[in-house]
């Protein structure tokens, strides 16, 4: 019997070695470690957990459909010990990231699809995940907040 080698930060993944990122697993698997590292916040009863995430797309629907089932499954979990769990959903932010490696073509795509008529504000981000972290917040669970300027509600 052949075993697959453990995948270390050594080893490469197949996505790796075709030219293709890795991201849905990377993703996941960061949301639940970060999320394990949470615990101490579920036994206390006390705080939040965020995820964070991006607006579907074909590439990151894995991602997304693994990160939101996540967040309702820890919402299920932290509620009982009353601790809510939610998520960030960020739309396009023009990062240096983004700035750089964006095509033009995709970011004109991406103003037009957007209701709103721009990209988001890095400051943004940061006032959903201090709502989700005040107590003005402490019933809601289960939520993922869309920060995208409306593209999703304008349709996929």
């Amino acid at each position: 019997m052949t075993r697959a080698p453990i995948p270390t930060s050594r080893t490469p993944s197949p996505d790796r070695r075709s030219g293709r990122r890795a991201a849905p697993g990377t993703d996941l698997r960061s949301a639940f470690c970060r999320t394990r590292f949470g615990q101490p916040v579920l036994a206390r009863g006390q705080g939040c957990i965020a995820h964070r995430g991006f607006p579907l797309a074909s590439a990151y629907a894995l991602r997304e459909h693994g990160m939101a089932g996540l967040t309702l499954s820890l919402a299920a979990e932290g509620a009982a010990r009353g601790v809510p769990v939610n998520g960030i959903s960020p739309g396009f932010f023009m990062t240096e990231l983004n700035q750089a490696k964006m095509h033009p073509e995709r970011k004109e795509s991406a103003l037009r699809r957007t209701p709103m008529g721009r990209f988001g504000r890095m400051e943004e981000p940061v006032g959903a995940a201090v709502h989700l972290a005040s107590p003005s917040a402490g019933f809601v669970t289960g939520t993922i907040i869309n920060l995208d300027g409306g593209y999703l509600a304008n349709g996929i």
